[in-house]
């Protein structure tokens, strides 16, 4: 009869366990296909981390056979006729920049607060044969930057290599230090790279060809007593350079390199 087929279907050992499973899942099927999908992403972040790390140990590893291989061997970028502009030029790392940049044929750009540093800065690289112009401004006042960077434009060209290297520091505690000091520690270690940068790497997004280089310090990456306010400054000129560098990539101009530098302590006569 109908009822004794219904009951015989019913009993069937696969369709049994279909029911069963059926009743007895402990998720409703939803929640079920939220998880796959949450794994799902989970797995591809691990994919993303481990070829991340594949394409830093590629980097590393072709970093450092370039570096042990003898100068000549690969094609080095040249920097031959380019304009390349130093701020704090006039004494320490910024005039040693200098020095080597002239070995390398560059037009010098030399800014500096300290006019009678940079006019020996000038002296010094007299014999190389490079073009050198220097200009005296402080690096605090937004008005300076924008006013010789027009002058430099007018007076020079396009910046193509712009090396923020200007910076300093009062080695002071946090409650000793003097509040106009530290707005001025902020305003030429961190302020100052926003209006060299908004002067003159438009120019380079344009070309798509430029350069520019952050000299930061290891105090941007971690803090230590003493040197608060000139911390704060650096960990900002380090943001400056990877937020710089998203903008770029962002616009696609990858001619414009970005290079951020974290040095220990340099006896510069700095501290």
């Amino acid at each position: 009869s109908a009822e004794n087929r219904e009951r015989s279907c019913l009993n069937h050992p696969t369709l049994n366990l279909m029911i069963r499973v059926t009743i007895t899942l402990p998720y409703p099927l939803p929640s079920i296909i939220a998880a796959v999908l949450k794994m799902h992403e989970y797995l591809e972040d691990f994919i993303n981390i481990v070829v991340t790390l594949l394409q830093v140990t590629a980097m590393i590893l072709w970093g450092s056979i370039k570096a042990l291989l003898p100068i000549g061997v690969l094609p080095r970028k040249s920097v031959d006729r380019q304009i390349c502009l130093i701020t704090g030029a006039g004494s320490g790392l910024g005039r040693m920049m200098a020095i080597e940049f002239a070995k390398l044929g560059c037009t010098l750009v030399l800014w500096d607060v300290n006019e009678k540093g940079n006019e020996e800065t000038k002296i010094m690289l007299g014999k190389s044969g490079v073009k050198v112009y220097t200009y005296t401004l402080d690096l605090s006042k937004k008005e300076q930057i924008n006013a010789t960077a027009e002058r430099v434009k007018k007076e020079v060209g396009e910046v193509d290599i712009l090396i923020n290297n200007a910076g300093i520091v009062t080695g002071k505690k946090i409650f000793e230090c003097p509040d106009e000091l530290m707005e001025k520690t902020m305003a030429v270690n961190t302020n100052a790279l926003l209006f060299t940068g908004k002067n003159f790497v438009k120019s380079m997004i344009e070309r798509n060809n430029g350069h520019v280089v952050t000299i930061a310090s290891l105090a941007g990456k971690g803090g230590t007593a003493g040197l608060v306010d000139y911390c704060a400054s650096k960990h900002g000129a380090v943001g400056f350079h990877e937020s710089l560098s998203a903008e770029l990539r962002k616009l696609k101009a990858n001619g414009v390199k970005t290079t951020v530098i974290c040095p220990y302590y340099i006896n510069t006569g700095m501290f």
